[in-house]
């Protein structure tokens, strides 16, 4: 059958084309309710050494050391079960890339306010524990690390999976309902 007979047979058969697109449109609508949006939130720091540079032993070593020490501390389940007890989100991921001294902390949340608050915990947790290391470890402050935010916690993307799920469910629909509406017809008139 070719296209201008398809569209006569999808005119003659108004009457099983509408309902079935009545109902992809529900259909539609369901899923896109059905799927709350998530929110990517990255935030991006860096250890950087003291004003002076220290002779004595520093309890984390070198600056990129210290900046894998710190990723392996903020992805422990200690860090983890502390964060989510005082409310945050402990799904975030840290990545510190070897012999740098800049970590990632990134999370896929379902709120943008719980996202960048859980960032921002995580951040402070960093810059909490290297200075208590430090102060323990009796080194002078004027050679202290310290954790610098680079770039502070941001909405980088909305996960678009609603209108995606929405859009493929329209598509599919669409598409069966065409499908099923000329498939049905024999192109003989039936008296």
């Amino acid at each position: 059958m070719r296209g201008s007979g398809k569209v006569r047979v999808l005119v003659r058969r108004w009457y099983v084309l509408l309902p079935l697109l009545a109902l992809t449109a529900t259909l539609t609508h369901w899923v896109g309710q059905g799927v709350s949006p998530r929110y990517e939130v990255t935030a991006t720091a860096v250890v950087q050494a003291g004003q002076l540079a220290y002779s004595g032993q520093h309890p984390y070593g070198s600056v990129p050391h210290t900046n894998q020490v710190l990723a392996v501390v903020l992805d422990a389940q200690e860090t983890r079960e502390e964060l989510a007890a005082r409310g945050f989100d402990p799904t975030y991921e840290v990545t510190a890339r070897e012999r740098r001294n800049y970590f990632q902390v990134e999370l896929h949340s379902r709120t943008a306010q719980m996202g960048l608050e859980t960032v921002a915990a995580v951040l402070e947790v960093a810059r909490q524990e290297i200075l208590q290391r430090q102060e323990l470890a009796g080194t002078p402050e004027e050679y202290w690390y310290d954790v610098q935010v680079l770039q502070p916690p941001s909405i980088s993307a909305a996960a678009p999976w609603r209108i995606r799920n929405m859009a493929l469910v329209a598509l599919l629909g669409v598409v069966i309902s065409v499908m099923v509406t000329t498939s049905s017809w024999s192109g003989r008139r039936p008296y």
